[in-house]
This record gives C-alpha cells, sequence and structure tokens, in this order.
C-alpha cells in the first residue's frame, strides 16, 4: 500500500517496511493438493516469474552452489558435530529420526555431490525469484487463488529453485500431479531445457538437507520453535531423503 509520498516501501532504522492488506482465503496445505489448485498456483508463480523478467542476467544458480556448499561442509565434520549433539540430546522426541537422517545422509551425499556440481555449471536465466515458494504462502477461497504472500526471502535466483521448492514441499511424490503443474507454468511461462534440468538438481538437494537445517537450526543455533516444529520438520525431511536414496540414479539424479 502506498504512503503519502506515493512510495510503497519505508527505510526505518535500517530496515525496509512495507504494509499491505490483509488478503481472504486459507493456505493451501492439505497434501495431496486438489489438482485445480495445483494448476492455479504454478500459472500465478509463472505470471509472477515473467512480470520480474525484464530484471533477468545470465549465471549459475547461486542456490544449488550454496547448497553444495553445506553439504560439503556437512561431510567434511558437520554430520559429526550433529551426531555429538544428537548424542547429547537423547530425550528430545526426534532424536531417533536425526540420527536416521544422519546414517541415510552420510551415504548419500557422496552419490549426489557429482551430478549436482554438474548442474550448477548450467548457465540460466537469473531474476528475482521468491525462493521461499511454499503451499502454506498460496492463500485458496476454494479453488480459486485470493492471495500470494511473504516475499521476505526474495533475491536473484533461477526460476527453477521455485519451481523445485514448491514440487517437493507439496506433492513431489505424485507424478501426475507434477506433470500438471509444469505443463500449467509453462503455459505462461515456458522452460528452456536448462531450466528444466536444474529442477531436478534443485529437488534433490532440498530432499537432502531440509531435515538438517532442522537439525542445525535447534541443536547447533540453538534457535526456538514451537513445540512439535522440530519434530516435525525433521520427519518431513527425513521421509524426502529416504524417498531420494531410494530413487537416485548411479548419476546422481533422482526419477
Amino acid at each position: 500500500m502506498p504512503a503519502r509520498d506515493g512510495r510503497t516501501v519505508q527505510q526505518q532504522d535500517g530496515l525496509y517496511w512495507e504494509v499491505a492488506p490483509w488478503l481472504p482465503g486459507a493456505a493451501a496445505i492439505e497434501r495431496p493438493p486438489a489438482a485445480a489448485r495445483v494448476q492455479t498456483a504454478f500459472a500465478a508463480l509463472a505470471s509472477v516469474h515473467r512480470r520480474l523478467s525484464s530484471l533477468s542476467q545470465r549465471g549459475a544458480s547461486p542456490g544449488l552452489r550454496l547448497a553444495i556448499r553445506e553439504l560439503e561442509t556437512l561431510a567434511g565434520g558437520g554430520l559429526d558435530l550433529m551426531a555429538a549433539a544428537l548424542e547429547r540430546a537423547q530425550a528430545d522426541p526426534h532424536a531417533v529420526l536425526g540420527q536416521s537422517w544422519i546414517f541415510l545422509a552420510r551415504a548419500t551425499i557422496p552419490r549426489l555431490l557429482p551430478s549436482l556440481r554438474d548442474a550448477a555449471r548450467l548457465d540460466v536465466g537469473l531474476q528475482p525469484c521468491l525462493r521461499d515458494a511454499r503451499p502454506e504462502h498460496f492463500l485458496f477461497e476454494a479453488d480459486r487463488l485470493s492471495g500470494l504472500i511473504d516475499f521476505g526471502a526474495m533475491g536473484i535466483e533461477a526460476v527453477a529453485a521455485d519451481l523445485a521448492r514448491l514440487i517437493g514441499e507439496w506433492f513431489s511424490d505424485d507424478h501426475s500431479l507434477r506433470a500438471l503443474a509444469l505443463d500449467a507454468y509453462q503455459q505462461v511461462r515456458p522452460l528452456d531445457g536448462s531450466e528444466a534440468a536444474l529442477i531436478a538438481a534443485l529437488e534433490s538437494a532440498g530432499d537432502l538437507l531440509i531435515a538438517g537445517h532442522w537439525l542445525r537450526w535447534h541443536h547447533l543455533d540453538h534457535r526456538h520453535f514451537d513445540a512439535g516444529a522440530v519434530e516435525r520438520g525433521v520427519a518431513r525431511g527425513l521421509h524426502r531423503l529416504e524417498r531420494l536414496a531410494e530413487r537416485i540414479r548411479p548419476s546422481g539424479f533422482a526419477i
């Protein structure tokens, strides 16, 4: 909403602030989602990307390069730090889940890193993207999209990162919904070959890292969350890593 000077963003005390209207609707949290909602959400995401495409440049995906560094850090001793922290926190309800994730991550990281490094060399379009395209940020009234919220993580990235995040968080097990989503997206904004290939790499990296993020935030960074949030996050991440480990090809990408 614009201020009296016409600007929608105000700077105060070293931060930028905005005021936005409260949007109607409820977050898209059902899993699996209805096909109509999937089509609507991905077409809307494509519209956002298309509107911001005038600010595009070329290069490698910053998010994938960051994920590779995270995986290298885990393989180089980070998993040992997490394992030690979990040994000291056996009473935590997610401790056993966390230990299972560490065991599986040790075996999976070396198999996945070579293909991620190949994908990180892809030259793709980079532009402003949401970088946190989760189903909870798409509001619906019935099957009508009534709002898209939470732009706090926006940054320069490949559009494949938003697609991989939304698919991975919402319905990655369902191949028919995946095809429906990408078709709806490409009717608004077509993907080139490099962008399509990058989706698989980014989704695989997310499958591996999500539980590790929750474990690091809680045990190493000592961040506080609502009751049960860490256990749910680790359980969801372990499930995604188990799927990845079952489906991973020798070359590295999930099928």
